[in-house]
C-alpha cells in the first residue's frame, strides 16, 4: 500500500505536467494581430491563445502594434498573462518554412470570397497558414451553396484547393 501512494506521488506530477503541454505551435504577434483585425473580441481572443501560448514578448513594440491593430487594453493586458513559449531553430541551423500555402484553383463564380478562421472575408486566392495549427477554410459566393475544407498544414507545405460550389436550391438549405 505504502509502494503504491510512494509511486503515485512520484508519478502523479509528471503526468500533469505532460497533460499541461500545449501541443500546438504558439501565436506569433501577426497571428494575434490578424485576430484583432479580424473582429474577434479580447475575450475570444484569449480563450483561443491562452492553451498555446504566444512566441512573442508583451513590451512596448507589440503593445503599440497590437494596438495600432484595434486590440483594447483588455486584451493588452490579458496577453500579459498568457504563457511565453519561444521557437526553437531546427538543429541544422536552417530555417524550414514556418507556414504552409493553400492555393484556391479553378474557375470561381463573380462576387466569391474566403474565409479562414472566421477572419474577415477575402479574394485572395493564396492562403498562407501557420504550420501545425487546424484551420477552416470556407468559400462563398452569391447564389452558390459554400464550400468548406479542415486541413492542418505543415512547414513548407504547399497545397492547391478547388472548391466544388453548386448552385443553391431554390427551396430548403444547401
Amino acid at each position: 500500500m505504502r509502494t503504491t501512494i510512494l509511486i503515485l506521488c512520484l508519478i502523479a506530477p509528471q503526468m500533469l505536467h505532460a497533460q499541461a503541454e500545449p501541443t500546438n505551435p504558439p501565436y506569433s504577434l501577426r497571428d494575434v494581430v490578424l485576430l484583432v483585425e479580424g473582429g474577434h473580441g479580447a475575450s475570444r481572443i484569449l480563450s483561443r491563445v491562452g492553451p498555446d501560448c504566444i512566441s512573442f514578448r508583451m513590451n512596448e513594440a507589440a503593445e503599440a502594434e497590437l494596438q495600432e491593430a484595434g486590440a483594447d487594453a483588455a486584451l493588452v493586458a490579458g496577453l500579459r498573462d498568457v504563457c511565453y513559449r519561444s521557437i526553437a531553430p531546427p538543429p541544422s541551423g536552417r530555417q524550414p518554412a514556418p507556414q504552409g500555402v493553400i492555393e484556391i484553383v479553378g474557375e470561381l463564380p463573380p462576387g466569391w470570397s474566403r474565409v479562414v478562421n472566421q477572419l474577415a472575408p477575402s479574394t485572395v486566392r493564396t492562403i498562407t497558414l501557420t504550420a501545425g495549427r487546424p484551420a477552416v477554410i470556407i468559400l462563398l459566393a452569391p447564389g452558390w451553396c459554400p464550400d468548406r475544407i479542415e486541413l492542418t498544414m505543415q512547414a513548407g507545405e504547399q497545397r492547391n484547393w478547388t472548391p466544388a460550389l453548386r448552385g443553391k436550391p431554390w427551396v430548403g438549405a444547401c
